[in-house]
């Protein structure tokens, strides 16, 4: 489903833009598509890299944690966009 609403916009977009949703109290930062894969993409890498390293387990689990919450975000900003009938363009 998608709709259009209103949001209070802070400061200039660009490939994020800090926004107030109706009915929040505090507001948050929009991440473009690309931008968002991008930065599950350099995690998910560098969660690699310090498992390769040897680092200590706490700190690869770490690192593999933020990498799959951020993949998560993206999975399911991909499957609302498909779900509203939309592609997302890389």
């Amino acid at each position: 489903m998608s709709k259009t609403i209103s949001v209070q916009l802070y400061g200039h977009p660009g490939n994020n833009a800090v926004v107030r949703m109706p009915d929040r109290q505090n507001p948050g930062v929009v991440i473009q598509a690309d931008t968002l894969g991008a930065l599950a993409d350099d995690a998910r890498r560098l969660a690699n890299a310090v498992k390769a390293s040897g680092a200590s387990a706490m700190i690869a689990d770490e690192a593999a944690a933020l990498a799959d919450r951020l993949q998560e975000i993206f999975a399911r900003l991909e499957a609302e966009m498909t779900h509203a009938g939309e592609m997302l363009k890389r």
